[in-house]
């Protein structure tokens, strides 16, 4: 019973943290710190835990519409805390790790994961150990494929709504993220009641489960998709201008433009081992796209406290970027 509870927490470490590392890739144009989502991931455990242990498994398990808005209250406020959290480092050094709404999906999935894997192994308590004793490995890693799915949604439309509220310049940008919590417990609760309603239940209920979670995640996708090419818009327009500002040379320009040249250029550098030099690569990258996130939005603010946010977030990436190309010597690599 014990060995078949550390095989099940095993299995579901491993995906999840699998799932994880693919979210990270996701976003090619400016990837988020790793510190930042392990942040976010333990965040999102946290709130499974804190859930688990202080409202009856009756209610989660059986009250499908109020279950739905427990949990995804409960993630919805691990994902404030961790964004919070952002916001005042972001005082500290002057710019924020969440510039967009694909910065917010990216936090969203990795809350979302966090929250399925806390959720996964708080049910590895001895009253469930009977039924994980019949299971192998492989039908735990689908059942977590399958959990860490869902819930890496609804975590999206969680992180999409703060995403937003980042990116809009009016007094009303916090009707965002009420937005999402909105949609994610209406979405979780209709993928639940269609999955496991009395009256819907069976094979045909789980096929309809798989589209009401099917379609939101198509509708991420193309979000996702829609934040990466205006990120590379930005990186054209904006970054054209900053050769003469010694913002980009232009071979970097050339990398940020063309995606797989700079993924082509990473994995040069980590076969042939150099790895403090990839992350000193990588890391200036980032900032440039970053920059040029923070200057598209400066040339849209419409209010005066958000035009001094953006020009002092402008200020101090520049800064940022003019320290790197002086201690890690990035730009004499990225030219070669």
């Amino acid at each position: 019973m014990v060995s078949a509870s550390l095989t099940s927490l095993a299995v579901t470490l491993a995906v999840t943290l699998g799932y994880l590392v693919i979210v990270r890739l996701v976003d090619v144009n400016e990837r988020e710190p790793a510190w930042s989502l392990a942040l976010v991931f333990s965040l999102g455990g946290a709130a499974a835990t804190v859930l688990s242990v202080t409202v009856s498994p009756v209610v989660l398990t059986l009250d499908v519409w109020s279950s739905a808005a427990l949990r995804e209250s409960a993630l919805w406020l691990s994902l404030g805390a961790a964004f919070w959290i952002f916001a005042e480092i972001a005082q500290l050094r002057g710019w924020s790790e969440v510039t967009d709404v694909v910065d917010g999906l990216v936090y969203g999935v990795a809350g979302g994961l966090g929250f399925s894997g806390g959720d996964a192994i708080a049910s590895l308590a001895p009253a469930s150990s009977l039924t994980l004793v019949a299971e192998d490995a492989w039908s735990v890693a689908w059942r977590t494929a399958l959990a860490g799915l869902a819930q890496g949604v609804y975590g999206a439309v969680l992180g999409a709504g703060f995403g937003l509220a980042v990116t809009r310049s009016t007094r009303a940008r916090w009707l965002w993220p009420i937005a999402g919590l909105v949609v994610a417990v209406a979405l979780q609760g209709a993928h639940d009641g269609l999955a496991y309603g009395n009256a819907l239940g069976g094979e045909s209920a789980m096929w309809r489960s798989h589209v009401a979670l099917g379609l939101p995640l198509l509708a991420l996708s193309a979000l996702g998709a829609f934040g990466l090419s205006a990120e590379r818009r930005a990186i054209a327009a904006e970054l054209s201008h900053g050769r003469r500002d010694g913002d980009v040379t232009s071979d970097e320009l050339s990398l940020l433009a063309h995606v797989w040249r700079r993924q082509r250029r990473y994995v040069g550098l980590l076969v042939t081992g150099q790895v403090a030099r990839l992350r000193a690569t990588a890391g200036l990258h980032n900032r440039q796209v970053m920059l040029a996130v923070a200057l598209r939005r400066l040339s849209r603010a419409t209010h005066d406290v958000d035009r001094q946010r953006a020009t002092h977030e402008v200020d101090a990436l520049r800064r940022a970027i003019r320290s790197m190309r002086a201690h890690g010597g990035a730009a004499a690599e990225s030219t070669r």
